[in-house]
């Protein structure tokens, strides 16, 4: 019978056991846990020890990816109510600098936010197919030029769909080969016809 040195357990599942000589070591995993904890965490939060923990974290979540995103899934739908007070909160008392940070995001990548907007109201209009990551770039790139022409000339540059999304004799698609950058009173003129 094996007792442990420090509380007296005597149950041989509740000990550690010995590679070498296949015998329990003399206290059992609890106390040995009490023991070492104090010089365990001062470890992992010297540099050596958070560079170890997190090379080992990044190989857990590599090799358990889906047990991780399935846990979390759990997580946030047993806790939707809380987590929406909580960000709620969070916005009611960060609203301002929240709002001029999206602000500040909108200035400086109008061209994508154009895109973004453009593209809700192509597939309100039944108008915008997905014509797979390559059309995105160049729809997206056109919004980027639009914006950027207009920063570096000084004259207001729109993208304009070459066949109109609602025009009277013939609707045309938000794709990338029916769009082009040109200046704003062009673009205005030419309004929904086909030139």
């Amino acid at each position: 019978m094996h007792i442990c040195k420090t509380c007296g357990e005597s149950d041989i599942s509740k000990f550690r056991i010995r590679a070498s000589s296949n015998r329990p070591y003399g206290s059992c995993r609890s106390c040995n846990n009490d023991k070492y904890r104090d010089k365990r965490t001062e470890y992992y939060r010297s540099e050596k020890g958070k560079k170890i923990k997190a090379v080992s974290d990044k190989k857990y979540a590599a090799k358990n990816k889906d047990k991780i995103a399935a846990k979390n899934k759990e997580w946030r739908v047993r806790n939707d109510e809380d987590l929406k007070v909580k960000r709620r909160l969070y916005y009611l008392a960060n609203k301002e600098r929240i709002l001029k940070k999206i602000a500040n995001y909108k200035r400086q990548n109008s061209g994508k936010v154009n895109a973004l907007c453009v593209l809700r109201y192509a597939k309100k209009l039944k108008r915008a197919l997905d014509y797979g990551e390559l059309n995105t770039l160049i729809i997206e790139e056109a919004y980027i030029l639009s914006a950027l022409r207009t920063d570096l000339t000084g004259l207001k540059h729109h993208v304009d769909h070459i066949i109109p999304l609602n025009g009277k004799e013939v609707s045309g698609l938000h794709v990338g080969i029916n769009l082009q950058v040109i200046p704003a009173i062009e673009n205005l003129l030419k309004s929904n016809r086909v030139l």
